[in-house]
């Protein structure tokens, strides 16, 4: 079964798609991102998702949350995943001295004389 509607909201692990027909959560999908409102250019490759909860609207649509089911990525040639190191931050220094200094520059002979300070 096909079933057409609009991604409202997505994001890395799921996606909130507005549809007229309502599917029951826990309900596996196939999920056919399209470039047009015709729904005949495939955007990119199938996913596979799952229907985490429905939501019925005030103008009658049905929003669900789609839960991406995302496959394991493995690089081509090689037998252990890719470690990537976190970058280290240098820790907030409490107290001390400041690094901010403030400057006062007067350009002439005008302003030299400050009254109320």
């Amino acid at each position: 079964m096909a079933f057409e509607g609009v991604v409202t909201d997505m994001s890395p692990y799921g996606l909130c798609v507005r549809m007229m027909e309502p599917v029951p959560p826990g309900t596996p999908i196939m999920l056919q991102l399209m470039r047009d409102e015709r729904f005949s250019d495939p955007l990119a490759t199938p996913l596979e998702g799952l229907i985490v909860r429905s939501t019925v609207t005030d103008e009658g649509f049905v929003d669900h949350g789609v839960q991406i089911q995302r496959a394991e990525f493995r690089r081509a040639g090689q037998s252990r995943p890719v470690h990537i190191e976190r970058r280290r931050s240098t820790p907030y220094r409490r107290g001390g001295q400041s690094r901010m200094h403030t400057i006062d520059i007067t350009i002439g002979d005008r302003g030299t004389q400050r009254s109320g300070r």
